[in-house]
């Protein structure tokens, strides 16, 4: 129950160490106790424990706390007690909801449908979205990420792919991040695949499952898996299912094995999926990449994944040199850097600040996650890359 999962926090207090691990980034920005897991955990109890809880739970003190709550999962993991705050700032947004709340997640419910829309006149629609007015009404406080002239399932219905009677299929999960903004990326994806020997499938997702979830719209989040669950239904046993951006991937290891009856299909993260195929032998060569590479993971990945994976995986490109960064959160987390971008900056710069000043100008730096990566083009002036675009990047060396 939802008491019960508050009371796992015996009050050790490791959220509020100040190096070391990820946990907890909004406590690191602030040096404050209510935005620590402990503090959060202890102002729920204290909420649940009140003689009105429905009144106590919409008190101020506390929203404020759990809005400070990036959901990065890291106490997941890194708690003794393995308290999962951001599954607790779920349920208790799903618990508090009301109509204002609903009101001010209705562009996330349909965030889908409005980029859709918008990709249909791409201009205007980042005109709009970048005006004073819209800001101030979804409630951002620095200019959003810029919607691509085509998306990508405007482009790959214009590919055709020669790999159609392949012993391997790979079922690709195009996020709608990666649909309307992240574009290149999914190109190279899909472009890499097509130079392995291997059968290509595409589903588009009309929502992001992920942010639904974040928001506490859990209903709508069970309705968006068990459509995308449907889509799946044809993938044969032995095919390959792979997401795109990690945190929708990660999902279906997380959210999902509670809002979801039965068995879960099992969606690869992209490195994942190259460790597979490699195995199966449908890899084209790759050749080496003379730049040293400077790796990133996504919160979700260090929390829910097998960090082993992502090394072996870069290993597959002959005699790479690269480091993977273990610093914390990199502040943004889905639209938190946009409403919250003073905390967002701190956390970015306690997190990152002495990797990026190591990273030379000829070097390349991987960043998993969309939204690490638009943190580090904001903050830091850097533009990074996708794994897919690594691996492609190899191809292209080759002679």
């Amino acid at each position: 129950s939802f008491y019960y999962a508050v009371e796992k926090c015996n009050g050790a207090g490791v959220c509020r160490k100040s190096i070391g691990g990820i946990m907890c980034p909004s406590y690191r920005a602030t040096r404050s106790e209510e935005y620590s897991t402990r503090g959060r955990s202890n102002l729920l109890r204290k909420a649940l424990s009140s003689e009105n809880p429905a009144k106590s739970l919409k008190s101020s003190e506390l929203k404020e706390a759990l809005d400070l709550c990036l959901s990065c999962k890291a106490c997941k993991s890194e708690c003794p007690a393995n308290v999962d705050m951001a599954k607790l700032k779920s349920e208790y947004l799903f618990q508090i909801r009301g109509v204002g709340s609903y009101a001010k997640s209705w562009h996330i419910k349909n965030l889908g449908n409005i980029l859709k829309i918008g990709s249909k006149a791409p201009d205007v629609f980042n005109f709009l979205q970048s005006s004073f007015l819209s800001k101030k009404l979804i409630g951002l406080e620095r200019q959003p990420p810029l919607l691509q002239k085509k998306s990508l399932s405007d482009w790959w219905g214009t590919c055709k792919t020669n790999n159609e009677d392949c012993s391997v299929t790979v079922w690709v999960i195009v996020d709608i991040f990666t649909q309307y903004y992240d574009v290149s990326i999914g190109k190279d994806v899909l472009n890499l695949l097509k130079k392995c020997k291997v059968n290509i499938k595409v589903v588009f997702p009309k929502n992001s499952i992920v942010a639904m979830v974040s928001h506490g719209l859990l209903n709508e989040a069970k309705n968006e898996l068990k459509i995308l669950h449907s889509q799946l239904n044809d993938a044969a046993k032995n095919d390959l299912i792979v997401g795109i951006e990690p945190s929708e991937v990660l999902v279906w290891r997380d959210e999902a094995k509670s809002l979801l009856n039965g068995r879960l299909p099992n969606v690869l993260l992209f490195e994942e999926l190259l460790l597979e195929l490699d195995s199966l032998g449908v890899l084209p060569k790759f050749s080496a990449v003379q730049s040293k590479v400077w790796v990133y993971e996504h919160c979700h990945q260090k929390s829910l994944a097998i960090a082993e994976n992502l090394t072996k995986a870069i290993k597959l490109i002959p005699a790479i040199q690269f480091e993977i960064i273990n610093g914390g959160c990199c502040g943004m987390a889905g639209d938190f850097g946009y409403k919250h971008m003073e905390v967002s900056e701190k956390i970015a710069h306690n997190s990152l600040d002495v990797y990026m000043e190591k990273i030379n100008p000829q070097d390349i730096l991987v960043a998993t996650g969309t939204s690490c990566r638009r943190q580090i083009l904001d903050i830091f002036r850097v533009q990074s890359k996708h794994l897919a675009q690594l691996f492609n990047q190899s191809l292209k060396n080759e002679c």
